[in-house]
């Protein structure tokens, strides 16, 4: 009975959800126009499952588009990015609590990804990568929850492979659940990046099956979406120049489009409010061909970063 009460209730929330007119709208009004036809917002303003969790901003796009896909969701690809942009910024992570696991951020094709004990590497990274988990933070009801949703959502996953030789969901309640509970707590959402984003950044980097590079990264100054510019010489003597727009999101996660006019490719870096910058570019269609890059801004105080 209680499996199709939920049944029900879900059923007559995506039905809500898909007949709601698109709206040209802010992330925020996403949220209360349309996010609020399922979730309910509790009395202190807390929206249900949404305020219980902490994410990367493509943990959030991952989020957002399940809704699409599989409650029929209506939203516009702007809304889609507006409400993304909004709980990264309102609802994400620090960039310390992503340290150690942005590879899967960044695309990176040789990483190693293992969880913190074999039994957690086990129990998740079977079906998808460990720092998927580690790069979420939630209530422990929303662990429950998340345990729970993986069971319905996958029945099969328990005749898989180290989990029918075992109590699986004995083991998920009693060890998993409580270990994701404290090591990934939900906390307190950090503060917005408040240094400065504009300005001219040095880079260095290397490309694999090209070599090592030097890059000027230009970001011009605005409001949301910045102009950008990256130009980029190899050791070899050539060159490339690509520009396009980017953005900081949340506490320091810089996200930018580019092209060359053949090729586009998207950064994925971290942004220190002291003017270090780090991470991974990559092409969008081929995401293994790309380069790691570290920095610094070029009029920043390099006795007060780290390099």
């Amino acid at each position: 009975m209680r499996s199709l009460t939920r049944l029900a209730l879900a059923s007559s929330c995506a039905f809500a959800a898909s007949a709601l007119p698109a709206l040209a709208a802010t992330g925020e009004e996403v949220l209360e126009n349309v996010c609020s036809a399922c979730h309910v917002t509790h009395d202190d303003g807390r929206m249900e499952r949404i305020d219980a969790a902490r994410k990367t901003p493509e943990g959030w796009d991952m989020t957002v588009t399940r809704m699409m896909r599989n409650h029929r969701v209506n939203l516009t690809d702007e809304e889609r990015v507006a409400v993304v942009r909004h709980l990264s910024e309102t609802r994400g992570l620090s960039l310390a609590e992503t340290e150690g696991w942005r590879y899967i951020l960044e695309r990176e094709p040789v990483a190693t990804d293992i969880g913190p004990t074999e039994q957690m590497t086990q129990t998740c990274a079977r079906c998808h990568s460990y720092a998927r988990v580690a790069l979420q933070r939630r209530t422990p009801e929303d662990w429950a929850h998340l345990v729970n949703f993986h069971l319905g959502q996958y029945p099969s996953l328990e005749y898989q492979a180290l989990a029918r030789d075992r109590d699986w969901w004995g083991i998920a309640q009693a060890e998993i659940i409580p270990f994701l509970a404290k090591t990934y707590p939900l906390g307190e959402a950090p503060a917005p990046f408040a240094g400065k984003v504009a300005g001219a950044y040095v880079l260095a980097g290397r490309q694999p099956g090209r070599g090592d590079y030097t890059a000027m990264l230009d970001i011009a100054a605005g409001e949301g979406d910045h102009a950008v510019t990256m130009a980029v010489t190899y050791a070899d003597g050539s060159t490339a120049s690509f520009t396009g727009s980017g953005r900081i999101i949340g506490a320091g996660e810089w996200r930018a489009s580019l092209s060359d006019g053949q090729v586009t490719i998207r950064q994925v870096f971290a942004l220190e409010e002291g003017g270090k910058i780090s991470g991974r570019w990559f092409e969008t269609k081929r995401d293994v061909i790309g380069g790691r890059v570290n920095g610094l801004r070029a009029d920043a105080e390099i006795g007060k970063s780290v390099v």
